[in-house]
């Protein structure tokens, strides 16, 4: 009931939380973003944009996300945008069930995009697209899922 109860407030969480792609050309990656997207979504509420910079910038300078743009810890970002949500008691795994056995709530997919460089979508559980931070269609070169548990 509980995972259940997870995947319907994600689900309904993404006709509400509205992505500040506008923010994201400006100074981070599509990565970054969908990283960045997955708590909101999962918790119903935006952080502001001011917000988001003042992360992203922070992981910048902690070798979270390298100068590349590529993002080398996904699990430390989120909890970054948690915090901010003031929502400690959540925990996401990228690519992996934790031993808690998480809840599967979505997909990154990594897309070939322009110039040989990758780009990221969030799918849902269904794999279909939810968010697309840059606006690009291409070929699916992987996906990772995405789990959900509690602390």
């Amino acid at each position: 009931m509980k995972k259940f109860l997870i995947l319907i407030l994600f689900f309904f969480s993404v006709l509400i939380v509205t992505a500040q792609s506008s923010v994201n050309a400006a100074f981070h990656s599509c990565e970054a973003t969908v990283i960045c997207a997955f708590p909101q979504l999962l918790t119903g509420t935006n952080i502001s944009p001011s917000d988001l910079q003042n992360i992203i910038t922070q992981a910048r300078n902690d070798g979270i996300i390298l100068a590349n743009g590529t993002v080398n810890n996904r699990e430390a970002l989120a909890e970054r945008v948690l915090i901010v949500l003031r929502r400690t008691e959540i925990i996401f795994n990228f690519g992996s069930e934790s031993a808690g056995r998480g809840t599967l709530i979505g997909y990154i997919f990594e897309m070939s995009g322009n110039n040989s460089e990758s780009h990221y979508i969030l799918a849902g559980t269904n794999r279909m697209p939810l968010f697309n931070p840059c606006n690009i269609s291409s070929r699916i070169i992987s996906f990772q899922e995405v789990y959900v548990n509690a602390r």
